[in-house]
């Protein structure tokens, strides 16, 4: 789970925004402390909803703190930080990010994962203690772990390889429950978690499809439902309105679990975040006809395409400074890292594909990508 839970800037007010920025922050602050600067490198958007999830149910009002930000340290950036809620949701981040890097490691072999994978099990370790002290028992991770490779060299329907993920999520979710939240939250939490294991796991199966066919890999939807089509040709209508359906279900569901949450807490907030993985839905999966197409939007979205592409690099420099100007916005309001033009997926940065803010496809042409917050 890596990167699907992304809050777009159009779906909620600047005041939202900020806020979901200091809980962004305020985690990257964690991982830093609790496990070295080095961690910070696999914060994502998906533990972030965690976080606030996790400070929603418990009812936490945080207030925001000064910090210093090692991507721009001249500037000190506000965040909130929840140590006991940020230490179980930094090492959730730790963990996740070594199952999924041994993950990538059974499908595709390569020096950088083996270095990541290395340097992770040190931190590893360092997680699992803290969740043997919480009474968290990984064993049941673990084995559902295992039970999803299983699955995956056999023959099994989309449900079933969805269920691990699912259950995997829950449990996750109800024993941050456990620790943070009321006895009625919990049930709540646990559907909740289910219902985004399912929406994650088939929406990851989906946009992984154009590099899984080329490289020979598994891929759940592909081998589910034998649409191992050639590259260049669409996928099928049935497909793409299969997936649709389930990744609506499941967010539908996800946002009826979110408004049973006993305090208002961070609802709104939460709630904005299913809203952008909707337009994701609808840009990934309901607007793309074929492999190409889809292989397209995800390269586009990536910070590496901008840098090696210079007609772009220029461009977002030049939207920022039409920004500035015609708003009258100073210069140090922006992001530093849009001032630079490193643009997109940036951590100070959130223009993808799905936010529409390009023509074609590619990230930071139009002057509506400013990224400044």
């Amino acid at each position: 789970m890596f990167g699907s839970l992304k809050l777009l800037r159009g779906v909620t007010t600047p005041d939202q925004y900020r806020r979901y920025r200091r809980y962004y922050c305020g985690l990257c602050q964690q991982l830093a402390t609790d496990y070295g600067t080095a961690a910070r490198l696999f914060l994502n958007y998906d533990t972030t909803f965690l976080y606030i999830l996790m400070s929603s149910a418990a009812k936490a009002a945080p207030e925001p703190q000064k910090i210093r930000c090692p991507v721009a340290p001249w500037r000190p950036k506000e965040a909130f930080l929840l140590p006991a809620i940020g230490e179980f949701t930094a090492a959730a981040t730790i963990y996740l990010a070594g199952m999924k890097l041994r993950d990538d490691l059974m499908d595709e072999d390569g020096l950088h994962r083996r270095v990541a994978s290395w340097w992770l099990r040190q931190k590893e370790t360092v997680a699992k203690a803290y969740f043997g002290k919480a009474g968290i028992d990984l064993e049941r991770a673990e084995s559902l772990y295992r039970r999803q490779g299983q699955l995956e060299k056999g023959e099994a329907s989309l449900a079933d390889l969805c269920r691990p993920t699912e259950e995997g999520l829950a449990y996750l979710f109800t024993a941050g429950g456990d620790l943070f939240a009321t006895p009625a939250d919990r049930p709540v939490l646990a559907a909740l978690g289910a219902a985004l294991g399912r929406v994650i796991y088939v929406l990851d199966s989906f946009v992984d499809l154009p590099a899984d066919y080329r490289c020979h890999r598994f891929n759940a939807l592909a081998a589910a439902l034998g649409d191992r089509a050639v590259f260049d040709l669409k996928i099928p209508e049935t497909t793409r309105t299969l997936v649709t359906a389930l990744l609506r279900e499941g967010l539908a569901t996800a946002q009826a679990q979110i408004a049973l949450l006993s305090g208002q807490g961070e609802r709104l907030l939460l709630t904005a975040i299913l809203t952008s993985m909707e337009h994701r839905v609808k840009d990934l999966v309901e607007n793309t006809e074929t492999l190409a197409q889809l292989e397209a939007k995800v390269r586009t979205s990536s910070p590496v395409y901008l840098l090696t592409h210079p007609r772009l690099f220029l461009q977002s420099q030049a939207a920022t400074r039409y920004y500035n100007y015609n708003y009258h916005r100073r210069r140090d309001q922006c992001c530093n890292l849009c001032t630079i033009a490193a643009c997109c997926e940036a951590s100070d940065c959130d223009c993808d594909t799905a936010e529409f803010c390009a023509s074609g496809g590619n990230p930071c042409e139009l002057l509506e990508c400013f990224c400044c917050g």
